[in-house]
């Protein structure tokens, strides 16, 4: 099942869009399908030759989930579920999103800040984005993936660039549980969780993360690492690229597009 402005689009382009103050609540109790797709601007998207989201905005957006049953949801502040076929193009560019997801469940959930999962066969680019994330006050007790950009991410065959990215990331009063052997879950700044042919196939420039957390020291496992994958160069490719309280000076962000007067909040002009 699909939700979203758009629900489903394939080979699309949607630019110039911009939502504000719209609000989302799934109560899940039984039955139903195994699989929803959630997206503020598309539930689920596909590229069988190229899909463009382009120069939108997505603001004062919360999304609620309540769920006692075992379903696999895929949400994101942009699109819940992105694929591209082999030699196919999708590029997400100029996107600000400020999204809240409070979630109280026990599924499989993939969160992401702009994508909650990427299957890819093709080339993505994601360009000049500023997300945030706010999970402030959730209780997520069943297999999670968490990340500011994407909750999972697939990859047989293809590239994935990601450049002048800007993502932050709040956690404050949310309850994980990570002592369960019978879960998975992570939470990193890049990727929730990734799988397939990945290795090299991903290059970040220029992308900073900053975590805002409050959760307890005794709540950090070795399944939660906030920025797994920048530690390791087998993954991807960094070029100025990390873990910051604020915007340094050398983001090399173009200022023709990005407002950097205020380097704790940089914005999209």
């Amino acid at each position: 099942e699909c939700t979203g402005l758009f629900g489903y689009a394939k080979d699309a382009e949607i630019s110039n869009l911009n939502i504000d103050g719209v609000s989302w609540k799934f109560v899940l109790k039984s039955g139903g399908s195994d699989v929803y797709y959630v997206g503020a601007v598309v539930g689920k998207a596909a590229s069988d030759y190229e899909f463009v989201i382009e120069d939108c905005s997505v603001k004062n957006i919360s999304f609620s989930m309540e769920s006692n049953v075992a379903n696999r949801i895929y949400i994101g502040g942009i699109v819940g579920y992105a694929s591209t076929k082999e030699n196919a193009y999708m590029e997400l560019s100029k996107l600000s999103v400020d999204v809240k997801m409070k979630a109280h469940n026990y599924s499989q959930t993939s969160i992401g800040g702009i994508a909650g999962f990427i299957l890819q066969k093709g080339n993505t680019k994601i360009l000049n984005i500023r997300a945030h994330l706010d999970l402030n006050k959730s209780t997520l007790k069943g297999d999670y993936y968490v990340s500011s950009l994407m909750g999972k991410f697939s990859s047989e065959k293809g590239t994935i660039d990601v450049e002048s990215c800007y993502f932050t990331l709040g956690v404050n009063e949310t309850s994980f549980n990570v002592t369960s052997t019978n879960y998975s879950h992570k939470i990193n700044g890049f990727c929730g969780a990734h799988s397939g042919v990945f290795k090299g196939r991903a290059k970040l420039t220029n992308v900073f993360f900053t975590y805002k957390g409050g959760a307890s020291k005794k709540e950090y496992t070795s399944n939660y690492s906030l920025i797994y994958l920048l530690s390791d160069d087998n993954y991807a490719k960094i070029v100025n690229s990390e873990l910051v309280k604020s915007l340094p000076k050398t983001c090399g962000f173009d200022k023709d597009i990005w407002d950097l007067s205020d380097l704790t909040s940089p914005k999209l002009k």
